[in-house]
């Protein structure tokens, strides 16, 4: 792509060098629902075989580079689950369990975890509706992985809790007021810098 090709506002320094990403991809799944859909329920297994995988790795702090590391392997299962006891209430949620390794034949870096690629994501979320009125949560969890090839570099686990409400005025007016990183967790971005913690936003916005 052309942000891997040349970078982007000095955050991701550009590689003109880079060869295409070729792979042999595997995907098998099943899904099952009620008849009404109010309950859906999917499994995927996974089996993703690159040659010169193409990732984003960082080499200094704050600066990152698009690099071909050679073979890897990414295998894994994802779940996924949305079920509506009733009309006006929703609940769904994900789970990806994954093993993405560095498969190349470099002796240090063969068998360590490809950077930004956690063993274990889960994301709920949760929705429920009265006249003009509605509420909303989500929750994610990102497993603690690596941010450089070696694995030298960990990234802590981090539980991010969002959620707020939502009103509607006049028949076009929407007032939402949401509270983002309820529980203040310290996590960092993709590059180890800090991001806000506990937040509230305010929007008003009018439909036309």
């Amino acid at each position: 792509s052309f942000f891997e090709l040349f970078g982007d506002r000095g955050g991701v320094i550009g590689n003109t060098k880079l060869e295409p990403e070729r792979g042999l991809t595997c995907d098998v799944g099943l899904r099952g629902q009620r008849g009404d859909g109010r309950l859906v329920a999917e499994g995927v297994y996974f089996d993703h075989r690159y040659h010169d995988l193409i990732q984003v790795v960082q080499f200094s702090q704050g600066v990152g580079r698009a690099q071909n590391i050679g073979k890897a392997r990414v295998r894994g299962i994802e779940a996924t689950l949305s079920f509506s006891p009733i009309t006006e209430w929703t609940l769904s949620g994900n789970y990806t369990h994954q093993r993405a390794v560095d498969d190349s034949q470099i002796p240090h870096r063969r068998g360590k975890i490809l950077p930004n690629r956690p063993q274990h994501e889960v994301h709920a979320s949760s929705g429920i509706t009265s006249g003009r009125w509605s509420a909303f949560y989500d929750y994610t969890f990102e497993d603690g992985n690596y941010l450089d090839q070696a694995n030298h570099r960990p990234v802590p686990s981090r539980h991010i809790h969002n959620g707020g409400v939502r009103a509607r005025f006049l028949g076009r007016v929407e007032l939402t007021v949401e509270g983002k990183n309820l529980l203040d967790d310290q996590v960092a971005d993709l590059w180890g810098y800090p991001l806000p913690g506990r937040s509230l936003f305010v929007t008003l916005r009018e439909d036309f």
